[in-house]
């Protein structure tokens, strides 16, 4: 006679053995999706290969209208996004200001009657740590109500996708999330002080995301639930191309031994956001509040997070601290 005294922990998915953008990602026809940052570099390159897709909507986020006209004109002008099953939308999101990115979400839920995927990515290395955490999280839980309604349906395949950076595991212990005015920490006396602002946001977005998936997961009776992911996307060149013309050249060659172009590093956010194996496995993919994704050996190898990133304690101070400091700018 055998019995269990205790449940078994159901483990994570078992890793890709290879991605290959032409025969892994879903069909995306009919879906609505939202990039930030949708532009330039890994944004830009996901829109077009979630275009490529067939994804039927996708918002390119942005601040200024006038680059993304530029990058929609030159999606355009490679077929993609315009007539036939697929267009691309500029979506005005000035994310250094969460009462602005809330405009917009709620302008969003007025236009749109789906969501499917949302993709947010902020990327600065002169770094405001309030927005660049809160934006996020404003725009998310905004949208939410329309996420779960597409969630709704019986073959639906809803995700979340947050890129973060490996930067979040430089972050000293302990960490500080007691008071809102902890967003904007500063570490003076280590080498780096901006990285390890940085990476401290970064935490702050792997923490809320796990926080939601697991909130998600207890309390939503949704056919597929929703899937919320974080990922490092890697080393991309997103720098060479501002280099003096003179320079361009070597530069390029300087960073390509450590980093590859956009639209390779782009590929785990395209995982995340369009895999076949993620909507196969989306209950491996929700359990233990959710998965962190890597780009290295394949697009998509899930990575263990470190114990910080995994402490229920910060994550439940994060989010009292997260309520506290909307409240005192009136979101």
């Amino acid at each position: 006679m055998t019995h269990n005294s205790a449940a078994v922990k159901p483990k994570g998915p078992a890793q890709p053995k290879s991605f290959n953008l032409e025969v892994d990602l879903v069909d995306m026809k009919g879906k609505v999706v939202i990039v930030t940052g949708g532009n330039k570099g890994i944004g830009f390159e996901a829109v077009r290969h979630l275009l490529r897709a067939g994804t039927a909507k996708v918002y390119l986020g942005a601040r200024s209208e006038e680059r993304a006209r530029e990058a929609i004109k030159a999606l355009h002008d490679e077929g993609f996004g315009q007539g036939g099953k697929s267009e691309v939308i500029w979506l005005k999101l000035d994310l250094s200001d969460p009462r602005e990115v809330k405009k917009a979400a709620e302008a969003f839920l007025e236009k749109e009657g789906r969501l499917d995927v949302l993709r947010s990515l902020i990327f600065t290395c002169i770094v405001n740590n309030a927005a660049d955490y809160i934006s996020p999280y404003v725009l998310t839980q905004t949208l939410l109500p329309l996420l779960k309604k597409a969630a709704q349906e019986a073959q639906s395949d809803v995700r979340i996708v947050n890129v973060v950076s490996n930067l979040y595991a430089i972050v000293p212990t302990p960490v500080k999330f007691n008071k809102p005015e902890d967003f904007n920490i500063r570490y003076p006396y280590r080498p780096f002080p901006n990285a390890h602002r940085y990476g401290h946001t970064k935490l702050a977005m792997i923490l809320w995301s796990r926080q939601l998936q697991s909130q998600l997961v207890a309390s939503e009776s949704l056919p597929n639930g929703i899937t919320v992911l974080t990922l490092h996307p890697g080393a991309v060149d997103t720098f060479s191309n501002r280099a003096p013309p003179i320079l361009r050249g070597l530069a390029k060659y300087a960073v390509s031994l450590f980093a590859v172009e956009p639209e390779m590093g782009a590929y785990t956010s395209v995982f995340a956001a369009a895999s076949k194996k993620i909507r196969e496995e989306h209950e491996m993919y929700q359990v233990d509040g959710g998965v962190y994704l890597v780009s290295k050996p394949v697009p998509g190898t899930r990575d263990e997070l470190n114990a910080n990133a995994k402490d229920d304690k910060l994550k439940e101070n994060l989010i009292k601290i997260t309520e506290e400091f909307l409240k005192r700018i009136g979101l």
